[in-house]
């Protein structure tokens, strides 16, 4: 069977709000590894550095002619409530393509498995696996070979019985003893001034934030070995010659001691590269040694995890942090001299302009590089903030989130909230 695994996310400036942030799929390279091994030939398509994805798609579908093609959709919309931008109607198209073709389908993607069933309805694929699919599908794979449709088994795979889609319980069992297949993509294609490779440390998280569903999928940390991790550095670096990584893990220093000796190591391997991961600015997850480990083993820059700069906003996030833990950490990037960017919420419940004063004051307060500002907060399915929009009135148990839905406070407006903030603060610090 030939595969054609797709990153159909083509609009990468719109979706992160900056080229900078344009990363390897990484995702696809640990499922191309066991389809590879079991003797199925798997080519690649990535829309997201194609100046012309549609017609590339079209001439990719020509030339490989695939019995199946499988979809990563990594997003379903940029989450900015005041420039949106879907990414559905682009992807619909190359899925629709493939249908029209009579090539098996197969969705996917952490944007996909938010609304696995409706997605998949709504795009008239065969098959779609909701969270982790480096088993799945695989398994779905020599299943569909086989002739069997014994699908019953097949971690997180939604399919079709009749009129109706059923589903299986997902795997979130995380990346331990996974391998990549590096050979799929040319990491030169995704250099940024920050990195040009991703490794994967960890999934899940036992925080439950107001705004977020990564607990949806797995309420605690699933860390891999910190010798898997230095082994794939140390590869990348030898044989493509890849010198900055970005430690993919949105609580890197979480639990800080997992951390600590992860950069000791990289740090004893004398491997002599750049890193970039995300700093959490919580409690007991930092202190100097992290910072001073951190600057040794190559981290120059990071994104220390805020959301806010209120104490108020704070506890209504459920962010289990405080202001004070955000300034000593922030005092500590500024002494190991690493360059940080902060994550700014705006427009939680509760948030006002005392708030909204209260934040400003703050971040004068700190040195930075960049405020990620976001306004509003996009309702997910999974999120507490949803039961909070439902309550509130905003939305209603039957509203369809699929199309960007968003919640922000009725204590200000999204617009006023913004020149304010523009008025009397600097967004960017250099």
């Amino acid at each position: 069977m030939k595969i054609l695994l797709v990153n159909s996310n083509n609009d990468v400036i719109h979706l992160s709000h900056s080229s900078n942030f344009i990363t390897p799929p990484i995702g696809l390279s640990f499922i191309s590894y066991p389809l590879k091994k079991l003797g199925y030939n798997v080519d690649f398509f990535d829309g997201s550095i194609s100046k012309n994805p549609n017609i590339d798609f079209n001439q990719k579908l020509d030339n490989s002619s695939p019995d199946l093609v499988g979809f990563s959709i990594r997003n379903t919309d940029n989450q900015s409530m005041l420039n949106p931008y879907t990414s559905l109607p682009d992807i619909n198209k190359m899925v629709t393509n493939v249908v029209n073709r009579n090539i098996i389908s197969v969705l996917g993607g952490a944007g996909y498995s938010v609304f696995p069933k409706k997605i998949l309805n709504n795009m008239n694929a065969d098959y779609g696996i909701c969270d982790q699919g480096e088993n799945s599908l695989p398994e779905l794979v020599k299943v569909i070979c086989n002739g069997t449709n014994l699908f019953d088994n097949i971690p997180g795979l939604y399919y079709r019985r009749g009129n109706k889609i059923v589903s299986n319980l997902p795997d979130n069992s995380g990346y331990k003893n996974l391998k990549p297949d590096y050979e799929l993509f040319n990491f030169n294609d995704y250099k940024t001034k920050y990195w040009s490779a991703s490794i994967v440390i960890k999934t899940g998280c036992p925080f439950n934030c107001s705004f977020c569903d990564t607990p949806r999928l797995s309420n605690k940390f699933i860390s891999r070995d910190h010798e898997e991790i230095i082994e794939e550095i140390k590869f990348l670096k030898k044989v493509k010659n890849i010198k900055s990584f970005y430690l993919i893990d949105n609580c890197f220093t979480s639990p800080i001691d997992y951390a600590k000796e992860l950069l000791y190591k990289i740090i004893k391997a004398d491997i002599n590269i750049n890193i970039f991961a995300q700093i959490s600015s919580r409690k007991n997850c930092f202190d100097n040694e992290l910072f001073e480990l951190y600057n040794k083993a190559g981290g120059s820059s990071t994104i220390i995890g805020a959301d806010s700069f209120s104490e108020t906003m704070l506890s209504n996030y459920n962010n289990r942090n405080n202001t004070n833990n955000i300034y000593k950490c922030a005092k500590l990037a500024e002494k190991y001299k690493v360059w940080a960017d902060f994550c700014w919420l705006v427009g939680g419940p509760g948030e006002n302009i005392n708030t909204i004063k209260e934040s400003i004051n703050f971040v004068k307060k700190i040195k930075y590089h960049n405020l990620l500002t976001m306004y509003g907060i996009r309702i997910l399915p999974g999120s507490p903030m949803r039961q909070t929009a439902i309550n509130e009135g905003i939305i209603s148990k039957k509203t369809d989130l699929l199309p960007a839905t968003f919640y922000f406070s009725k204590l200000i407006s999204p617009n006023y909230a913004r020149k304010y903030i523009e008025n009397n603060l600097s967004i960017t610090n250099n």
